[in-house]
């Protein structure tokens, strides 16, 4: 199957064509690629036609809207003589993909975006569905993705601006916002979009830039919905520590909000400038300017909740940045710790939703 070129999308939407080999052992050169129509093979057209080609390992992905078939084999030589490819087998699969631009290659398998959101092919052929964080996003238009191999991450680039970035290592989601590609590529290890003005970005991977084009870029960080209580449990929060790096001089947001109501009920703002000045010791940061062993500042701070925010079903918790005189880097998040009491019986239900 290696060293061949194969076609797919033609007039007959379920028929494939390899080239001959296009690698010529004997010269150890590339050839151009040689077709017949003898070199051809149908795939089952029950599940409608062919929509996308993959490669993986010694397998050719076929992909279809719903379902997803593999060849294997070294195929016939240019003289016809040798094996035949097998007819391709059905993964017995439900999701397929009808968008090529979709298919990145990684070290866990292929990755596409079906229809019902973005999975992965495992090296074991079995698939999984590892889009379920960014599903919100499943109507965005992908028009490339790529493998960020140097930080572990897979990027769908999409036409309306949302970058959805996936870190294979942590198994986590974030997204990159405001960067509308019409393609994109690796290139010098980084990854370079262009827009539909001709426009092309190129990531900075110097940690020097903290800027889309001049833009400011916010970290922004939303917690799951947190309970201690258990399903319709009822707790009291009275507390979150959160411990983190000072990257620079900007504005700590964090909103909050309870039992499932996507409104905040509570917003603080801390100055960075205060928290980080404020470090045990005395100085800025305790040891003097160059404290022994390099640079390190802490960020702490705790956030009180309001008196009518402590008790609830769940809590939620949104930090987000905003710049003071210049762009920074801002902070990282390293844990939250929270100070919670479970209270008995369960939920308070209000009187207007009691039934008998």
């Amino acid at each position: 199957m290696l060293f061949r070129s194969i076609l797919g999308g033609l007039e007959d939407t379920n028929t494939l064509w390899y080239s001959q080999n296009i690698f010529d052992f004997s010269t150890f050169n590339a050839v151009a690629p040689e077709f017949s129509n003898m070199l051809t093979i149908g795939v089952d057209a029950w599940h409608g036609d062919i929509t996308a080609l993959g490669w993986m390992d010694d397998k050719l992905l076929i992909f279809k809207d719903q379902t997803l078939y593999t060849m294997t084999g070294d195929g016939p030589t240019a003289s016809g003589t040798g094996n035949q490819f097998p007819a391709p087998n059905s993964l017995l699969s439900t999701v397929g993909s009808t968008n090529q631009n979709s298919l990145v290659v990684t070290q866990n398998g292929v990755f596409f975006k079906s229809s019902k959101g973005i999975y992965l092919v495992d090296r074991g052929l079995q698939t999984s569905y590892v889009g379920a964080a960014v599903e919100d996003f499943n109507n965005l238009t992908v028009t490339s993705a790529d493998l960020l191999a140097d930080t572990d991450e897979v990027v769908f680039v999409t036409a309306e601006g949302t970058i959805l970035v996936y870190n294979y290592y942590f198994n986590m989601w974030s997204t990159w916002n405001n960067l509308p590609a019409i393609d994109s590529c690796v290139w010098q290890d980084a990854l370079t979009i262009v827009n539909d003005q001709g426009q092309v970005m190129v990531q900075d991977t110097s940690g020097t830039v903290w800027t889309d084009n001049g833009r400011f870029v916010p970290l922004k960080i939303q917690t799951p919905w947190m309970t201690s209580a258990g399903m319709q449990g009822y707790q009291s929060t009275f507390k979150c520590f959160m411990l983190g790096n000072f990257r620079g001089n900007h504005l700590m947001n964090v909103e909050v909000r309870t039992n499932f109501n996507p409104a905040p009920i509570q917003l603080d703002t801390i100055n960075s400038n205060i928290v980080s000045g404020n470090n045990w010791g005395g100085t800025p940061v305790w040891g003097s300017s160059g404290p022994w062993g390099g640079q390190f500042i802490p960020y702490q701070f705790q956030v009180n909740f309001n008196a009518y925010v402590v008790r609830n079903q769940a809590i939620q918790l949104t930090f987000y940045d905003s710049p003071l005189s210049t762009y920074t880097e801002g902070y990282t998040l390293n844990s939250l710790t929270f100070e919670i009491g479970v209270m008995p019986d369960g939920v308070r239900i209000p009187k207007g939703q009691a039934v008998g």
